[in-house]
């Protein structure tokens, strides 16, 4: 039996810099962001060491006697030995250093969740999981880094409820790439057109290009770049944080003279290494055309895909509710700047740690999945439960009771008055010929629109019955997890609009009403049409009105005659005797017609609600197909507030 996952690690392993947070099942706190060598965020890089051997992030950065360094090397896995042996190794030391520190626990209880670009395939999210877990992490998922940082700005209050089940646009500019995707009902569309290739990387190789070619050893430095690789990834690390510094202070650097203040390095320990940043520098190489885009500059393919995600929306009649900057490349000015001029009228946020979004986004997805799987269980368990056909069942009397009185007031308005009135009228020639007439004129009446709307209003009351019951125990399951109680609720009253809470809203919804209520009327109307047109039924209903009729006739002088015979068998003899006309009028009129019904009201009320009763079995199918049914209802309600877990 697998081991309850307690322990969730979300691990930011990106193109650029990693981030790992630590969530716990049970809690609903903020994740924490877990500190590596002291700093909540590390550079992706992998070194080796001549003494101490595999060094990560910032060991692997600055420590000397580095015989090797490599670094952006993530992207989608493929059979490559040497990007696999790179990528098990950084996950491993990872994964060690975690565990050595006592930051997680590690154990089988623990599951770690890591991120991927949302354009990435079902085929590519697996095998990069197949790859991750031979650094000996068997409980790993692999989920889009979109859906984190959609659920961090969730659970960070950043987005409405409303807005949540709306569409949002999430534009995540990392390192490598730019990736779009578009969040509907916490069900990610990545979007597949713009630049893969435009990511922040290449503002570093643009800085590093730049501080080259204008650098008095430029080339002492680019043959020791060619002899010793470490060295030019240890410079583009610098490029990268000085670009950082810049677009987190830039009007501090807009004056020409300025220059963002970058850490030295010695190359060889002969050449010193420094980055040239500021404003107009930045400017210029964000406008220059680059290989990698087709030539065009980055301020221009980023514009450019903005402004196609904004026509294919338009397009499609789809406007989002909030447009979600996220990635290290949401700290550039100029790309909110975009989005907003692009996107008028809707609320454009970026995280202020993107950095960091990422690592806590996973961590909350996980908790959020294995919390969810919880949650839906206890719904299942609790539909698939005896106490719930119990629940139900116990509520069939009542079931019964409501149908009697619609029934009872059709037969007599629908039924019998017109078939006594067909018999006076001579459409029917005997009395015997009432009852096979009866009965045909019940069963048209029973599958009519009228008895459909009368029996639907009962059945609707008597659900609403069923789910004022079943409140209790999914009110427990909602406080479980976090779930306002009245979000749950199943509307099927007719005069019940809408519910609120806060801003979520639940309509009435006719595709509920029409699975819950069209197979539960129709199972009612063929359980009514079996119990009092089948067998006895339908002659204890005409027993009343014919007796009343042929003691009517009796008290007129016709069949006298027979009545030596005995009363039953003067019954069955006037019931076959061809009435004249005229003396058919002179029993019933249309006043006494009406009057008699009402007079025979308890009467046919006591037969239907007998007959109904005793033959109760006949409900036990549909008291199955009810339970079915509310099941199937309650599944696709949890379905819809999945996204409301905390």
């Amino acid at each position: 039996m697998e081991v309850p996952v307690k322990e969730v690690i979300g691990f930011d392993l990106g193109h650029g810099e990693t981030a790992v947070a630590k969530a716990m099942v049970p809690s609903q706190a903020d994740p924490e962001v877990l500190e590596i060598y002291g700093e909540k965020s590390q550079i992706t890089a992998l070194g080796f060491h001549r003494q101490r051997g595999v060094l990560i992030g910032r060991e692997a950065r600055t420590l000397p006697d580095i015989k090797s360094l490599e670094i952006t090397f993530k992207r989608k896995p493929s059979p490559d030995p040497t990007y696999r042996q790179t990528m098990r190794r950084f996950m491993e030391e990872y994964y060690r250093y975690l565990k050595e520190q006592r930051l997680i626990d590690g154990n089988e209880a623990t599951c770690m969740f890591v991120g991927c670009p949302a354009g990435w395939s079902e085929t590519d999210r697996e095998a990069y999981q197949a790859l991750l877990q031979e650094a000996g992490i068997t409980r790993l998922r692999v989920v889009p880094e979109s859906r984190a940082a959609f659920m961090h700005a969730r659970d960070a209050g950043k987005l409405t409820v409303g807005e949540l089940r709306a569409t949002v646009l999430i534009i995540d500019i990392g390192s490598s790439t730019t990736d779009l995707t578009l969040v509907t009902n916490f069900r990610e569309a990545p979007l597949d057109f713009g630049h893969t290739a435009l990511g922040g990387g290449l503002l570093d190789q643009a800085i590093l290009a730049r501080t080259l070619a204008s650098h008095p050893q430029r080339a002492a430095l680019e043959d020791a770049f060619q002899r010793y690789s470490f060295h030019r990834a240890r410079c583009e690390l610098l490029c990268r944080e000085a670009k950082e510094r810049y677009f987190n202070q830039e009007d501090a650097y807009a004056d020409p003279q300025s220059q963002v203040e970058a850490t030295l390095y010695r190359v060889n320990q002969q050449w010193l290494f420094e980055p040239i940043v500021n404003g107009p520098i930045i400017q210029t190489l964000l406008e220059a055309p680059l290989p990698e885009l087709g030539y065009q500059s980055w301020k221009e393919a980023f514009r450019g895909i903005v402004q196609e995600v904004k026509q294919r929306l338009d397009q499609q009649g789809t406007q989002p509710a909030v447009l979600l900057l996220t990635g290290g490349g949401s700290r550039m000015r100029f790309t909110w700047e975009i989005c907003e001029a692009t996107f008028p009228d809707v609320r454009v946020y970026r995280d202020t740690e993107p950095e960091l979004c990422i690592a806590r986004g996973l961590a909350r997805v996980g908790r959020w999945e294995v919390r969810a799987q919880a949650f839906q269980e206890q719904v299942r368990a609790l539909c698939e439960g005896e106490e719930f056909h119990e629940l139900i069942k116990a509520r069939l009397p009542d079931l019964i009771a409501r149908l009697v009185d619609p029934v009872v007031e059709g037969l007599l308005r629908q039924v019998i008055a017109p078939a006594l009135q067909a018999w006076r009228n001579g459409r029917l020639r005997t009395l015997a010929d009432l009852e096979p007439h009866t009965a045909a004129l019940a069963k048209i009446w029973l599958n009519s629109a009228e008895a459909t709307q009368q029996l639907q209003g009962q059945c609707i009351a008597w659900l609403d019955t069923v789910l004022a019951d079943l409140a209790p125990p999914i009110d427990h399951i909602c406080r479980e997890f976090g779930i306002p109680t009245g979000i749950f609720k199943l509307a099927v009253s007719l005069d019940v609009k809408e519910v609120s809470l806060k801003d979520f809203t639940i309509f009435t919804d006719p595709a509920l009403i029409d699975r819950l209520l069209v197979p539960l009327v129709t199972g009612v109307i063929g359980v009514v049409i079996a119990t009092l047109l089948g067998g006895e039924g339908i002659a204890l209903l005409m027993a009343g009105p014919i007796g009343w009729v042929i003691g009517l006739l009796v008290g007129l002088g016709v069949g006298l005659g027979v009545a030596l015979f005995g009363k039953e068998k003067a019954k069955e003899v006037i019931a076959a005797l061809d009435i004249p006309l005229l003396v058919r009028r002179l029993v019933l009129w249309e006043s006494r017609i009406n009057s008699q019904c009402e007079e025979m009201r308890p009467q046919v009320k006591a037969v239907v609600a007998e007959q109904l009763q005793r033959h109760q079995e006949a409900f036990d199918t549909l008291i199955d197909q009810v339970r079915q049914l509310l099941k199937e209802a309650l599944e696709a309600r949890a379905d819809e507030v999945l996204l409301l877990i905390q």
